[in-house]
């Protein structure tokens, strides 16, 4: 199946006005996924599931039309693979929504009907870039925008500290210049926030971390605050931080409100 489905179609079928998604989005999503893999990719008429394989867990990534067959061929082909449990959108690093809006009704039923639970919730977030924030420097931490000449050392301290975001982090360097900022200690990276890695040109921020013994002394603040920041110097209007976890920082820290909830929906094969 080649990926020249009508995107119109598809972002009405998902997505909200806010969120509109193109052709070169699509493909930067699905088909540059260093996991993409046609195998996973079923279709019958105008009815589509797109899957993907990340190490032991296999993911729905995109689908059009209710059609159970399609998707219990795909958790077939998932099951020859060794896949032991299939998760529904939320397929990090490359993913569009971290699970299933409960708003899309018909869609949630579907999931329901074919043996998917719900084992957990998350939120987005939304924000308006409408000032430049400021915020008081970190004794002995430097907040600075990465160079793409700290590529190596990013990975390396990802590696180390958040290996789930390696790949996701990284797609920041894509662009010129990188779309990171980084805190260092004593010339060593000890944090990190970015923006644009998932949904480009959309104004998706994240993700961002600090390491565990550094906490509570301000770093994600600032690193949040000079990133959006940065987020407006590109020419967005708005943020978009998605699979939140911790929502009260955001909202004390810039007034972010959350504007969608999804539920994640996972099966075992």
């Amino acid at each position: 199946m080649k990926l020249q489905f009508n995107i119109d179609d598809l972002r009405n079928f998902y997505f909200l006005d806010a969120e509109k998604i193109s052709y070169p989005n699509l493909e930067f999503l699905i088909k540059k996924d260093p996991a993409y893999d046609e195998k996973f990719i079923i279709s019958e008429g105008s009815d589509f599931v797109i899957g993907v394989k990340r190490k032991d867990r296999g993911y729905i990534k995109l689908m059009h039309g209710y059609n159970s067959k399609l998707l219990k061929q795909l958790e077939q082909r998932l099951r020859e693979e060794k896949v032991k449990e299939v998760r529904v959108f939320e397929s990090a690093p490359r993913y569009m929504f971290p699970g299933v809006d409960p708003r899309y009704t018909g869609i949630y039923i579907f999931f329901l009907n074919n043996g998917y639970k719900v084992f957990d919730y998350t939120f987005n977030m939304f924000l308006e870039l409408t000032h430049v924030y400021t915020y008081q420097k970190i004794q002995g931490v430097d907040i600075i925008r990465a160079k793409a000449s700290h590529h190596e050392e990013v990975r390396i301290f990802l590696k180390k500290h958040f290996p789930p975001w390696e790949e996701e982090v990284l797609t920041s360097f894509m662009y010129d210049p990188p779309r990171l900022v980084i805190s260092l200690q004593k010339g060593r990276i000890v944090g990190f926030s970015a923006f644009d890695t998932n949904n480009p040109g959309v104004g998706w921020f994240g993700p961002m971390g600090v390491n565990s013994g550094l906490r509570g002394k301000g770093i994600g603040r600032a690193l949040l605050l000079e990133t959006l920041n940065f987020m407006k110097e590109v020419g967005y209007k708005k943020a978009i931080i998605p699979w939140v976890g911790p929502v009260a920082f955001y909202y004390k820290t810039v007034g972010a409100t959350i504007n969608r909830i999804f539920l994640r929906m996972k099966k075992m094969l």
